[in-house]
């Protein structure tokens, strides 16, 4: 893929229907759509597009997370039967799992150890927040700012390898988080 055709393609996302035949009159188009001054090469393409686009401020405070409330109720299950005495303080999370074996989440994921989790106090402009364990084992990460109750529930397979992350993006910024989840005890079932 030549400069040009990558150029193409980016702006293209920023709303740039245009595609001209050089670097400096493709940058010059993305101009004209934010409203900025013209450059004649690339240098000051740049810097008019920053001057166009102001001071963007870097997200530096997270989302908060929590634990779901022991009354809440995930896939059919009341959130108490799921976990104990979770906590959220800094990047760890700590707290007891409880082994389920029956029911819709073992149905769709197989039996084991669910976490139960909250989110709030979004960040002002917030596009996204993708929320998950890496590595995922195949539950991958969902968008808990679009998901209407803002929660997370997911299998932890094990605790010592995986991390709960967290990614905000607020425009063409993001902030990622990541949380220890390495003293979560689990409870099998029988011991419940």
């Amino acid at each position: 893929m030549s400069n040009l055709t990558a150029l193409q393609a980016v702006t293209a996302k920023l709303g740039v229907t245009a595609n001209e035949n050089n670097l400096i009159d493709q940058l010059n188009a993305l101009l004209d759509t934010v409203g900025g001054d013209h450059g004649i090469n690339v240098e000051e393409c740049l810097k008019n597009y920053s001057k166009a686009m102001g001071t963007i401020e870097p997200i530096t405070t997270g989302v908060t997370v929590a634990a779901m409330a022991g009354t809440d109720v995930v896939w059919e299950h009341t959130v108490s039967d799921l976990q104990e005495d979770i906590e959220v303080s800094g990047n760890k999370i700590t707290g007891k799992l409880k082994q389920c074996t029956e029911g819709a989440l073992p149905a769709k994921w197989g039996p084991g150890y669910f976490l139960c989790l909250q989110f709030s106090n979004f960040v002002t402009g917030t596009t996204s927040c993708l929320a998950g364990v890496k590595p995922s084992m195949g539950s991958g990460y969902g968008d808990v700012y679009e998901d209407t109750d803002h929660a997370m529930v997911v299998q932890i397979n094990d605790r010592k390898l995986q991390k709960v992350k967290v990614i905000t993006a607020a425009g063409a910024q993001s902030l990622t988080q990541t949380f220890d989840i390495s003293e979560l005890e689990f409870v099998p079932a029988d011991e419940d």
